[in-house]
């Protein structure tokens, strides 16, 4: 309280002034502004969190719209037959039932038309010990167009060895175990050994996706020793 106030109070008391004039004074007073209230300045360890939140937002915002833009490919669809032994009038009956393809012996390669394919492919057929031969052409690089509803025969030309066929992500070199870590997207069974019985054969239907992929014959060894060719989509 000021010298001012307390002369005032003491002449009210006397009744030396009115109460009008009292108050009034009282009024009058100046008045001392409060000090600003100071907060606290963000650490630098707190800007760091703040940069760390703002990071980690933009980083799932960009991946949910590479999500959205850029769905996932659809699962392969994948049918597969019951192995059964083969005469020699099924081989027939099976090649002339394949989709002939456009060769070129260039560069080993096998180009087929869009629409559905039936490939019958021979394995280790006699003079191509552990290879696939295709229309002729030993483990060809094969051609399809995309989306192409694809038939796969495989027939175990071998009278001492089981064989198969698989379609793998990844490309050689293989090891002695390709189906470790290979890759692999689909595979037949294991088809036996042929004998006066007959050869043993296998289906398998599948619509070819986007992309560069490899058939190998999963037993362990072959794959290595070169059993495998390329298989192109596009």
């Amino acid at each position: 309280m000021s010298d001012a106030q307390r002369e005032r109070d003491t002449r009210y008391a006397r009744g030396e002034i009115s109460r009008e004039e009292w108050m009034k004074g009282r009024d009058g007073e100046p008045r001392v502004a409060a000090p600003p209230v100071r907060r606290p300045s963000a650490s630098p360890r707190s800007w760091l969190w703040i940069l760390t939140a703002i990071v980690l937002g933009l980083v799932v915002a960009v991946a949910f719209l590479l999500s959205a833009s850029f769905p996932p490919a659809p699962p392969i669809q994948t049918s597969l037959s019951t192995p059964r032994q083969l005469s020699a009038s099924d081989l027939a009956v099976l090649n002339a039932s394949a989709t002939q393809g456009l060769a070129f012996e260039a560069n080993n390669s096998l180009w087929f038309p869009r629409g559905p394919v039936t490939l019958v492919v021979y394995a280790s057929p006699p003079v191509h010990h552990m290879d696939f031969v295709i229309q002729g052409m030993v483990n060809p690089t094969i051609h399809v167009a995309a989306g192409s509803r694809i038939t796969v025969t495989v027939v175990n030309m071998d009278g001492d060895m089981y064989h198969n066929w698989a379609l793998s992500a990844r490309g050689p070199p293989f090891s002695s175990m390709p189906m470790m870590g290979s890759g692999t997207m689909m595979t037949m069974s294991m088809l036996g050994p042929a004998s006066s019985g007959g050869y043993w054969g296998q289906d398998m239907s599948f619509t070819a996706g986007t992309g560069s992929s490899w058939y190998l014959c999963t037993v362990a060894g072959h794959a290595s020793e070169g059993m495998f060719g390329s298989f192109v989509a596009a």
